[in-house]
């Protein structure tokens, strides 16, 4: 180990270059300096074997639409943002927004098993929505016809730190409640 210069800081291991026994192949992804490429790891799986990093990797998306799709956001728990105050950072948040219905198909979302282990609440600013848990699919059925209608979906794990307020339904361990709210 040696002193980082540039950074007067804790002691560092110099990157491997050249593995020293030309008949091993070298330990990929190194946990200093992942790949080698940018010293980040992307690798899916650990050398033990066990998945990593699917917190970022493995979470909700857009399967098919309704509507022409207008965006779609995540907020993992590990995005960092400028905390508002007073207001809970967004953790595990799934957004989405279409432009007007085209057809009387659902739109499908993926809703991952790992982002919402203890269920999920979801606002809908129009329309029903149903979940297949053994498809990890939310099936929602806008049912808005108003020209230049935007239709939004909203999906947020129960958080023990704070009350979900309006929401449309809540999903858990296989049954649904039905909530009075949705997006506004």
């Amino acid at each position: 180990m040696q002193a980082d210069p540039a950074q007067n800081g804790p002691a560092v291991r110099p990157p491997p270059d050249v593995n020293p026994r030309s008949d091993a192949p070298l330990d990929f992804p190194d946990a200093d300096y992942g790949e080698l490429w940018n010293a980040e790891d992307f690798s899916l799986y650990g050398p033990d074997g066990e998945p990593r990093g699917w917190a970022a990797w493995e979470r909700p998306h857009v399967r098919a639409t309704s509507g022409r799709l207008l965006g779609e956001d995540f907020t993992s728990q590990f995005s960092f943002s400028d905390p508002e105050q007073g207001v809970p950072r967004p953790e595990r948040r799934y957004e989405l927004r279409m432009g007007v219905r085209e057809t009387l198909a659902p739109t499908e979302v993926y809703v991952p098993r790992r982002q919402y282990p203890d269920g999920l609440y979801a606002w809908l600013s129009d329309g029903v929505a149903y979940l297949d848990p053994g498809r990890q699919t939310l099936y929602w059925y806008p049912d808005s016809d108003r020209p230049g209608h935007v239709h939004e979906l909203r999906l947020e794990p129960p958080l023990p730190d704070r009350e979900a307020l309006d929401w449309s339904y809540l999903f858990r361990d296989g049954q649904v409640l039905t909530g009075r709210g949705g997006i506004r």
